[in-house]
């Protein structure tokens, strides 16, 4: 697979509600895989983070910034997709991690929710670049964001699925008015 990973390559189009799988039967990519058995080097690791998610995601999804075009969260397709680097600032923002510090912190963090599985990454990267759209609108904006399962979700209701568009972006193919992939769907 992409960098190093037996995870097979991204499609060139992003995630959306109602995504069909690939053709060639394989696994969707935009499906949550397993998440990674957790590795014992022997030195002591980050705190269980999986608290602070779920209590971080749970403000987003009850707050006015979330399921919409230019808010910092989306629920698509069996996942949730937040804003990198505000869903890191709430994060690291609460008391049980107010401790990390140093200019690497977010990466730091990306990498911890990844080795915790709470984090689906993107082959090797942690972070997606998306297009997220308005329902019915064609504008779009991009957005650089995280995919966390969906089983992290401790609502008591169901979540609400985004009604606008969620894809990927392809950076070299965004740039310099050429057109971006289209939403799947």
């Amino acid at each position: 697979g992409p960098r190093g990973t037996d995870r097979p390559a991204p499609a060139a189009s992003g995630p959306r509600a109602g995504a069909a799988a690939p053709p060639n039967g394989a696994p969707s990519p935009w499906a949550d895989p397993a998440p990674a058995a957790p590795r014992d080097s022997g030195a002591p690791g980050p705190p269980d983070l999986r608290p602070a998610v779920r209590a971080a995601l749970g403000e987003l999804v009850a707050s006015p910034a979330f399921n919409v075009p230019h808010g910092d969260g989306w629920h698509v397709h069996g996942a949730f997709w937040v804003a990198a680097k505000p869903f890191a600032e709430r994060l690291l923002a609460r008391p049980e991690l107010r401790d990390r510090s140093g200019p690497d912190r977010r990466r730091t963090l990306y990498r911890d929710l990844a080795a915790q599985g709470l984090l689906l990454p993107h082959g090797a990267q942690p972070v997606w670049t998306l297009l997220v759209g308005a329902p019915g609108q064609p504008r779009r904006r991009y957005a650089s964001a995280l995919k966390l399962p969906a089983a992290l979700y401790a609502g008591a209701a169901p979540c609400p699925v985004y009604s606008g568009t969620l894809g990927e972006a392809r950076a070299p193919e965004t740039r310099r008015g050429r057109r971006p992939d289209p939403p799947v769907g």
